[in-house]
This record gives structure tokens, C-alpha cells and sequence, in this order.
């Protein structure tokens, strides 16, 4: 899959189609952009229809067929379809954008690994998609009731191995619902002959099983590293379904439980197979025992990563100048976008009033630091001020600031004095009258302190005066009881 920009983006519907992906004999498949408000953008992939056959019945059904079956799959082994839509008369399926590779372009480089690691990641990217199978074979409706749904076009290219390890089932375009009453037409054939399976040439009823032999070609193919059935005209389809099932290459008993459990599953007859996708994904597992287990999502990306990074880093370098590119180009509209001002630093509650007797005081965190005050009223941002509410210090009579109606509020303070530079702390004086500063229009601050000298105070006895008379009188006391016995 190459992307190639388009010269101008298309608009379809709600998305912006901005490259070519790639084409089949039934639809195109794009990139596209959903493109939301906030700068929100959604890449999404775009299957349209082609032109030239909107106007076939036939391959209308079957498109808005594909729409409506792959709606109805969430799994996180099933490629998601967003919606079905239709365009000046050009029906489209909207659906998960996905980086990374499909297995079709994988399989060249797995047969040059050890023995252990093909079977471990052959297993590890077949599980998965058994999942996803397992998964549409036992979908039930809105009601709960059984809807089985049948691939018919399982191989290596509708296998997507996402940059995540992730294995994605893809393109349900020929799936078939079993419960639905319509039937295939005699004589025509839908999927890839390489993986029908022999009911399928044969034009039988089908079911989850044509999926099971299908798969297990395409297991059969990650190993070897060739096409297992060569199949390029009708006469190819009876012969190769007779045919038997070359072995497996390599030696050991691994291989050859391995070639035992892929055998099975392509059996002639569906009978004989495993009975879902769930069963052939624990026999395969089973078959590489010793070898380990099936690798996990991450060890998938970091094998993938490491066989093929020349081939992801080309087509993320893509994927990046296209839609860099995209961006660029398309139109913007910042009518509704609200203009950014850069804000002021917020000053702290408490506010600088400089005095030489008076400190200002967050009223609400004790924690701040006390402040020097001037007769200067400093800028204090509007947004963040609040009616002043002064608390008169032990020394000072509490009086009303009457604010300039031009003049900004004050945040809520206290007032107190200084502590005395450093002298012993001396115990609170009763409140003197005082009066405090009013706000001017001119922007400053008066304030005029009458202090009335504290009374004097007698100093404190020592701790050991009491005592000391005490015993004085008790020997006073002893002294007269004496001399009186005389």
C-alpha cells in the first residue's frame, strides 16, 4: 500500500479526503481527515465506491452489505467501521486508519528466521485473527440472538498487523450473514480462489468452517514462505480442490505437529476440521509447545520492526509529509477563536501600605509575611480585590476607610504595628485612641497616630520572694512561743 497525495483535498461528506491508498475492482481507498472544532482531528480511511458502478444494483447491495455487517463488529481483532454514508450519489464506508503493514508483506521475511521464532510469530499473528473470527462467527444481535457472520475472504492481505503488534481482520466486503435469507447467485464465486475452500468452489451453503480452511492456508503460507494453491483460472479451482496438502518444509517433531495441526484444518472435508477458529488457534498453540508460546502483541511490533524498518520508517516519512502537507493547505477560520491576552502576575492579599507603625496582613492566611507599609497605594489588580476590612491593633482604635469611587477596592487586610527591632517582647498595652488613614483621589495615603503613654507598671516578684517570708514568719512565730514558756 503506497500513499500518493491528492493534488487538492476532496471534500466527501463530513471528511477530507487527502490521499490515495489503494484500489480494488470494487472501490477506492483513501486518507482522510475528520476535522473538528479546537484544532481536533481524526484520521480515518475511506473506502468509496467506484463511479462507474453506483449505478449496479447488484454492487450497491453488496457494498451497502459490507457497511451494515462490519457496524454491527467491535473487536479489537476487527478493523472498525464508523459509518456508512453516501456523497453526490457515491456511497462510502468510513473506517479505523491503521499504521503498519499487512501480513501479505510480511510473509517474505518470516522464513528467513530461526525455526522457533517463524512458528512463535506465525502463532502469535494467527491467534489473534482466530479471535476475530471466533468473534464474528458467534456475533449475536441487538437482542441477543445468534447472527453468525462468515468472512468468504480471509488471506494474507485482509490480515493487518498494526505498528503495535495489534493483528486486524479486515474488509468484510463478501461476508455473509447465515441467518439472512438471501443466497449467492449460481455460478458466481466470492473471495480469492488461492483461499476457498472446496464447499466454496463447489457453490455449497457455508459457514464458519470455509473461514477455518482459509486461515490455515494462510498459516500454511507464513511458514513455507510460498502460495500453497496457485490458483489463476476455473479449471485450477477443481484440480488444486483435489489436490493433496504438500508437507510442511523443515525436520523435527515440532514441524511435524505443526504440519498435523494445518492439515486438519485444510481437510477436504469441513467435517474433519476444527469446529470454530477458537479450536484451530489451541491446536496450533499446542503444536508449538516446545518451542514457546504464541508471541505476544509486543514482541510482534519488535520483530516487525526490526525485519521491515527501512519499509515502516518510508511509509511513516509518507504519512507525515501528506498530511503536514494537508494541514498546511487547508483553510482556517479563527473568526470564532477568542483572542489570547497575556495576564498580569496576581499580586498576594496582602497589599503593600508603607508606614512606619502599621502592617498589612492576608485576612485569611496566616501564613503571609507581614509587610512594610507606605503612604503610597501600589497597583493592585482589580479582578482580585475585595472590600477592605481593617482590624485595629491593640494600640490603635478601629476606624472606616472611605474609598475614591475612581480609587480600587482593597483586598481584606489587617493592620497591626511592627514588632520593635530586637528588643524583649513586652506584654499588649491597652488599645490608645488613633485614627486611621483615609484614601485620597490623589492616590495616597494619610494617617496621623496619637498614642497615649501606658500606664507605669510595677515589675513582677521574684519566684522566690513568697517562700522566703514564709519562713521568716514561721521563725518569728517560733521565737515569740518560746520566750512565752519562759
Amino acid at each position: 500500500m503506497s500513499i500518493v497525495k491528492l493534488p487538492n483535498e476532496v471534500e466527501l461528506g463530513r471528511y477530507r479526503l487527502t490521499a490515495r491508498l489503494g484500489h480494488g475492482g470494487m472501490a477506492e481507498l483513501f486518507l482522510g481527515r475528520l476535522v473538528g472544532v479546537a484544532g481536533f482531528e481524526k484520521l480515518v480511511a475511506i473506502k468509496r465506491m467506484l463511479p462507474n458502478l453506483s449505478s449496479d444494483p447488484s454492487f450497491v447491495k453488496m457494498f451497502e452489505n459490507e457497511g451494515r455487517i462490519a457496524a454491527q463488529l467491535s473487536h479489537p481483532n476487527v478493523c472498525q467501521v464508523y459509518e456508512l454514508g453516501e456523497s453526490d450519489g457515491q456511497l462510502f464506508l468510513a473506517m479505523e486508519f491503521l499504521r503498519g503493514l499487512p501480513l501479505s508483506d510480511i510473509i517474505p521475511s518470516i522464513p528467513d528466521r530461526p525455526l522457533a521464532t517463524q512458528l512463535r510469530f506465525v502463532a502469535g499473528v494467527i491467534v489473534q485473527a482466530c479471535e476475530g473470527l471466533h468473534y464474528a462467527h458467534t456475533s449475536v444481535d441487538v437482542d441477543g440472538k445468534p447472527r453468525p457472520i462468515v468472512h468468504r475472504d480471509v488471506s494474507p492481505t485482509n490480515l493487518f498487523v498494526t505498528t503495535e503488534g495489534t493483528v486486524k481482520l479486515l474488509d468484510f466486503g463478501v461476508s455473509k450473514v447465515i441467518t439472512d435469507a438471501t443466497s449467492t447467485r449460481a455460478g458466481v464465486l466470492k473471495g480469492k480462489p488461492s483461499y476457498m475452500s472446496p464447499e466454496q468452489i463447489r457453490g455449497e451453503p457455508l459457514d464458519a468452517r470455509c473461514d477455518i480452511f482459509a486461515i490455515a492456508v494462510v498459516t500454511w503460507e507464513a511458514i513455507a514462505g510460498r502460495v500453497l494453491f496457485p490458483r489463476e483460472a476455473v479449471q485450477d479451482l477443481w484440480r488444486t480442490a483435489q489436490e493433496q496438502v504438500p508437507r510442511l518444509p523443515g525436520d523435527g517433531p515440532v514441524i511435524a505437529l505443526v504440519d498435523q495441526t494445518v492439515r486438519r484444518a485444510l481437510d477436504p472435508d469441513r467435517e474433519r476440521r476444527p469446529s470454530s477458529a477458537r479450536a484451530f488457534a489451541i491446536d496450533l498453540r499446542r503444536a508449538i509447545e516446545a518451542c514457546g508460546d504464541p508471541m505476544s502483541p509486543s514482541e510482534i511490533q519488535s520483530h516487525v520492526e526490526v525485519w521491515l524498518e527501512s519499509n515502516l520508517a518510508r511509509r511513516s516519512r509518507d504519512l507525515a509529509g501528506v498530511v503536514g502537507r494537508a494541514r498546511e493547505q487547508a483553510p482556517t477560520n479563527n473568526d470564532d477563536e477568542p483572542e489570547t491576552v497575556p495576564l498580569e502576575p496576581q499580586p498576594t492579599l496582602g497589599a503593600r501600605l508603607r508606614d512606619a507603625s502599621v502592617v498589612v496582613r492576608d485576612a485569611h492566611d496566616p501564613s503571609t509575611e507581614e509587610l512594610d507599609v507606605a503612604p503610597t497605594l501600589e497597583h493592585i489588580d482589580a479582578a482580585t480585590a475585595t472590600q477592605i476590612d481593617v482590624q485595629a491593633h491593640p494600640i490603635a482604635t478601629q476606624t472606616d476607610v472611605q474609598a475614591h469611587p475612581q480609587t480600587v477596592p482593597l483586598p481584606t487586610a489587617a493592620l497591626r504595628p511592627p514588632a520593635p527591632a530586637p528588643q524583649a517582647l513586652r506584654p499588649p498595652a491597652p488599645a490608645p485612641q488613633a485614627s486611621l488613614p483615609s484614601l485620597l483621589p490623589s492616590g495616597t495615603v494619610t494617617q496621623q497616630l496619637t498614642t497615649v503613654a501606658p500606664a507605669p507598671v510595677a515589675p513582677p516578684r521574684p519566684v522566690w520572694f513568697w517562700p522566703v517570708v514564709l519562713g521568716v514568719a514561721a521563725i518569728v512565730v517560733g521565737v515569740i512561743a518560746a520566750l512565752s514558756l519562759s
